[in-house]
């Protein structure tokens, strides 16, 4: 298994930080809470690692969006556990119908 915790960093370095992820396609376990990710649209780029199953993101800007939790899962279709939280079939129920609702993909 492969797991990263990625501390705090300074939106300046956000891009470079997700080139460096991106480099380890069988992560598994990504820890980034407490960060300063703004847009939800930034984790779409997570999309391309295809194992990841558990990822943390609370304590950061995106969390109070509507539609945060909806669109990390269906977006992630693998995670099994968002901000420590087991992702239900309910979960991935409701993710899919918001996309299809508010993201029209």
């Amino acid at each position: 298994n492969l797991t990263m915790y990625v501390p705090y960093w300074v939106h300046d370095c956000f891009v470079s930080v997700f080139q460096v992820l991106l480099q380890y396609p069988k992560l598994k376990i990504l820890y980034l809470h407490s960060n300063s990710i703004e847009k939800l649209s930034e984790i779409d780029k997570l999309a391309a690692l295809p194992e990841l199953i558990s990822i943390t993101l609370h304590g950061n800007p995106i969390e109070s969006l509507p539609g945060y939790k909806q669109h990390i899962i269906s977006t992630l279709p693998k995670l099994k556990t968002l901000d420590f939280i087991p992702i239900t079939n309910k979960n991935r129920i409701d993710a899919q119908m918001w996309r299809v609702k508010f993201r029209k993909k």
